[in-house]
């Protein structure tokens, strides 16, 4: 027979955050959730683990414009027109590798997103 049984509620983090964190991050932080602070030694650096070095050698430029687009929320009609009235269409194919991204292009984008140049080259 089976019944229905309440799981009790466990304290688990929202998230962690590791390494350099600015003061005001934190104070927000602070301000808005319970702050737990670990000084784990035994924490490794991401940047540093296999599994980073193989989804980054995965990244194209195309890749790192559809995720910059999306997180600042933009379409691709108006990432389009940020960049001097560029069609959807050739937004689409530069994210999907169908046309190349030239220098100025790849200025354009690192000063819309605020990123390294060389995330589109």
């Amino acid at each position: 027979m089976l019944a229905v049984v309440k799981k009790p509620r466990t304290k688990t983090p929202i998230f962690e955050v590791r390494g350099e964190i600015p003061d005001n991050v934190l104070a927000f932080l602070r301000k808005e959730f319970t702050v737990e602070i670990d000084d784990d030694e035994g924490s490794v650096d991401l940047m540093e683990t296999d599994w980073y070095k193989e989804t980054k050698a995965m990244m194209t430029p195309g890749k790192y414009i559809r995720i910059y687009r999306e997180n600042h929320g933009y379409s691709q009609a108006k990432l389009g027109g940020m960049l001097g009235g560029l069609t959807r269409q050739n937004v689409s194919g530069m994210e999907n590798g169908h046309r190349g991204i030239s220098k100025e292009m790849a200025k354009k984008l690192a000063k819309i997103f605020q990123v390294p140049v060389s995330d589109f080259i």
